[in-house]
């Protein structure tokens, strides 16, 4: 989504301190790499990934605005280093115009790929069952600050979101879930 691409926004964490954090999570049995662009960092997860995995046998879904065959041709060793290490990649830029209310991609261009064996037959279930979102969850802490997570139904949903909360003299934070838990 276009409000978590700016390159110059979010908080620089170690990859031991973040995976540290990770293994602390209860009933986990996967990590999602999301926006801004995760292949931009590719050394830096791959780290992260090599450090959990030495403790856990968790699964690794990644979302990237390149197509995975623009990756595995044009990418840098590290990038294709990543790719080497994700169980699923979601593959391709979202597109407001080609907006989809579709399984864990926002438009229609944007692909699902196993790159594992571990998640095909779950995804397979899952896409013969319905190509659709699972929906957004909202949350809020006792401080009053709320936020959510997921992939909205129709594009736009940040801007109009935020808009009708302001109305209401609601501000979204831009903080994680876990950051509005403390």
């Amino acid at each position: 989504m276009p409000e978590s691409w700016d390159i110059g926004s979010g908080t620089s964490t170690p990859a031991a301190q973040l995976a540290e954090w990770i293994l602390t999570q209860p009933a986990i049995d996967g990590i999602t790499l999301s926006g801004g662009e995760p292949m931009l960092q590719a050394a830096a997860l791959i780290d992260l990934i090599d450090r959990v995995r030495l403790h856990a046998d968790l699964g690794v879904m990644c979302y990237t605005g390149y197509t995975y065959d623009h990756l595995l041709k044009f990418g840098d060793a590290a990038q294709r280093d990543l790719l080497a290490r994700l169980d699923i990649l979601i593959d391709g830029p979202y597109i407001e115009s080609r907006h989809a209310d579709r399984l864990w991609r926002g438009s229609d261009n944007q692909r699902i790929l196993c790159l594992t064996p571990r998640y095909v037959a779950i995804v397979a279930q899952r896409l013969e069952m319905d190509d659709r979102a699972a929906g957004m969850e909202m949350f809020a802490n006792a401080a009053g600050a709320i936020g959510y997570v997921g992939v909205p139904s129709h594009p736009g949903f940040h801007d109009s979101f935020n808009r009708k909360l302001k109305e209401f003299g609601v501000v979204v934070c831009t903080k994680s879930r876990e950051e509005v838990r403390l």
